[in-house]
């Protein structure tokens, strides 16, 4: 999205009709070649890929006033290492200017799900396949140039095509609610809340169903009137669903394919050295979460016990001593994205 996008999204027009305002946005969003030369968009795949993209998340949410600072300088939370969470980046030379995740359903729900349980557990016992949205960040010099835009557009493919998503959720805040229902048809399915784990920013659910996604935008921007500005791909049906991107890093999907691709799965060496770089705290999570994560990762299992049993000779010996050292700190980790 152009700078022209962002002022459009900031001016009071949600009262205008859905058409109207539709037209409106289409003219303001401009995404061309030029503006996006030299990013490919891709799953976030190492070590290094996945800190730079936590990093841009806990830097653009404390401009944003919806987190604290937090000295690790990164965003973490346990939703990040499950093996059905990918993480999107867009990439320029060897720097992360901007990231999403698609965070499916799991054992231990999902980040919006504290904020609004009804409208999750609704989806859950009508047995779909639904992910959640969430931790979108563009670094600051490059928004307003289409990274936002190219960055769900690899998520609806990968979750499409690749993994099958039925549904996709995500919170917004109300004053751009009606770009997502208006522009990318999502739905509204709740009342506005606090997100408390935000700093109690205002938070909406909105729902798009993927499995009729694809009919709808077809049947509102095929027409020649919504074509989307000077974009090669011409409007928003073709943007998302048959425009190919070589930008796009993507594995090929086959028609009919009934096989899901896998995003890549977390080294334990390299989760295990995440964990102790940025004094991660595993056992500051709900129990629940714990035992998950060591389902999946077993070595954390030993690393807990260690650390459990190092603070108890810890205390002891700081006790012994007469002393007040706290030792290395361990950060706790979020309980959303």
């Amino acid at each position: 999205m152009t700078d022209k996008m962002n002022k459009f999204l900031e001016r009071p027009i949600n009262n205008l009709p859905s058409a109207l305002y539709r037209r409106l946005a289409l003219k303001s969003i401009r995404i061309t070649d030029s503006e996006l030369s030299g990013v490919t968009f891709k799953v976030a795949e190492t070590l290094e890929e996945h800190e730079l993209s936590f990093r841009l998340v806990h830097d653009m949410y404390v401009a944003r006033g919806i987190s604290k600072k937090d000295p690790s300088g990164i965003r973490f939370s346990a939703f990040h290492v499950l093996p059905t969470t990918t993480t999107f980046i867009a990439k320029r030379d060897d720097r992360v200017i901007g990231t999403v995740s698609l965070i499916e359903d799991s054992p231990i729900g999902l980040p919006m799900e504290k904020t609004h349980p009804e409208e999750i557990l609704s989806l859950r016992l009508d047995s779909r396949r639904f992910a959640e949205v969430g931790a979108l960040a563009v670094e600051k010099g490059h928004r307003g140039r289409g990274v936002s835009l190219m960055l769900y557009n690899i998520l609806f493919r990968w979750a499409r095509q690749h993994r099958f998503i039925e549904s996709l959720v995500i919170a917004v805040h109300p004053g751009i609610a009606k770009f997502y229902e208006d522009v990318l048809l999502f739905q509204r399915i709740g009342p506005t809340r606090y997100y408390e784990s935000l700093n109690k920013a205002l938070s909406t659910p909105l729902l798009l169903e993927l499995s009729s996604a694809t009919t709808r935008f077809r049947a509102i921007y095929e027409h020649h009137s919504m074509r989307l500005g000077k974009a090669p791909c011409g409007n928003l049906y073709s943007f998302f669903s048959e425009h190919e991107f070589p930008s796009i890093l993507l594995p090929e999907s086959v028609p009919f394919s009934p096989r899901i691709h896998c995003a890549p799965e977390w080294r334990e060496q390299d989760l295990l050295r995440f964990i102790e770089t940025y004094g991660v705290d595993v056992a500051s999570l709900p129990r629940q979460h714990q035992r998950v994560l060591m389902e999946f990762y077993p070595s954390l299992k030993t690393l807990t016990r260690h650390r459990h049993s190092g603070a108890r000779h810890g205390a002891a010996d700081r006790r012994h001593a007469g002393t007040a050292d706290a030792g290395t700190t361990r950060r706790p980790i979020h309980a959303g994205t």
